[in-house]
């Protein structure tokens, strides 16, 4: 059984860059049938997959659908394919 998630990361005024930076790394409490799932380096525009089974950033624009870059397996970097403006939140998807 394939379990879905998502994670973002609020990109609003109150978050400093020390909090965005210490929030970059995630580790889920998997069900006791899956592996655990680790991502790291949350960026605007990208997030690195260290042990999910899949992985894919987002980027919400403000008044436009959501951004979803490709997913990608562990040990590999899931990258928006352009730089979208008016970014109100980043964060990412992962199936473990």
């Amino acid at each position: 059984m394939l379990h879905k998630k998502i994670a973002s990361l609020g990109l609003a005024v109150a978050l400093t860059a020390g909090a965005l930076t210490g929030a970059t790394t995630l580790t889920s409490a998997a069900p006791a049938e899956a592996a655990s799932c680790r991502v790291s380096n949350l960026r605007m525009f990208s997030v690195d997959n260290v042990s999910c089974k899949r992985v894919r950033h987002f980027n919400d624009v403000r008044s436009a659908p959501r951004k979803f870059a490709p997913w990608v397996p562990a040990g590999k970097t899931s990258k928006q394919r352009v730089c979208w403006a008016n970014v109100t939140r980043s964060g990412f998807q992962y199936v473990i």
